[in-house]
């Protein structure tokens, strides 16, 4: 007796699920095209996040390497700049030992 009474308590369990999931889905349907379009474009947002995350950072890693390259270039001069004037220097130095 307690199988038979299962069974249709699972009948109308089915019964009630599909009904509801029916009306659920007929009275949704306009909020749901209007939520669409937003919901599929923060998905696509979601999406392109990690790829934009990775150009943004190798976009500030390639300014910060050309601000670095250019302080090391900067400062290659000014150091050859420093040896030229030395050399300069020496160079009248001895001169002037020379003619002495």
């Amino acid at each position: 007796g307690n199988s038979i009474r299962d069974v249709e308590a699972y009948r109308d369990l089915d019964k009630l699920d599909f009904t509801k999931a029916a009306k659920i889905l007929f009275s949704d349907t306009p909020r749901k095209k209007k939520f669409g379009l937003d919901f599929h474009l923060v998905q696509l947002f979601f999406a392109l996040m990690p790829s934009l995350a990775v150009y943004l950072v190798a976009q500030y890693a390639r300014h910060e390497m050309r601000k670095m390259e250019a302080e090391l270039e900067e400062k290659k001069k000014a150091e050859e700049e420093k040896k030229a004037k030395e050399t300069e220097k020496l160079a009248e130095e001895e001169k002037g030992q020379g003619s002495d």
